[in-house]
């Protein structure tokens, strides 16, 4: 169970990304070979691909593996460096937030529409904003908790 809870996204991802792999293969059968398409297959890769990529967005977050821009860092000094570190890490913080309430209010404005072929409402396709800020958080604060408590960081010695 703890190896599901610290792998979460890459199990999860890998089972969204087969299950959109198999319906656009499906997609493409039914268009190419039956002549006749299936509607909602377009629909839902959208909406998994959309999750898909909020998983990927989280998984960066928690390797930090973000692109970053050390070029800048590396000319300054190491105190200076420390302190553009904490602002990266403040702002991250702040984008998280935002992300996880204008997605709230982004998924309440569009939950009364519907996702035509699929027959269920917007509001699944937007809930991706704040379900994916809420799994960014998690990670953040992950990582906020091994920087201040944990000896080593990312193979370094903390001091």
């Amino acid at each position: 169970m703890k190896k599901i809870l610290k792998y979460y996204e890459e199990y999860l991802g890998g089972i969204l990304f087969s299950v959109m792999f198999i319906t656009l293969v499906m997609q493409i059968f039914s268009r190419q070979i039956l002549n006749r398409p299936l509607i909602w297959t377009e629909e839902l890769s959208r909406l998994i691909f959309v999750y898909i990529a909020m998983l990927g967005v989280t998984l960066g977050i928690k390797y930090e593996q973000h692109v970053g821009i050390e070029v800048f860092s590396d000319k300054f000094s190491p105190r200076v460096a420390k302190v553009m570190d904490i602002v990266k890490t403040i702002l991250t913080g702040v984008i998280i937030v935002l992300l996880i309430y204008i997605g709230i209010v982004i998924t309440k404005r569009k939950a009364s529409l519907d996702l035509i072929s699929l027959g269920i409402s917007m509001g699944y396709l937007y809930g991706a904003l704040p379900i994916g800020g809420v799994m960014m958080g998690i990670r953040y604060v992950e990582n906020i908790y091994k920087r201040v408590h944990c000896k080593e960081y990312k193979g370094v010695e903390v001091s």
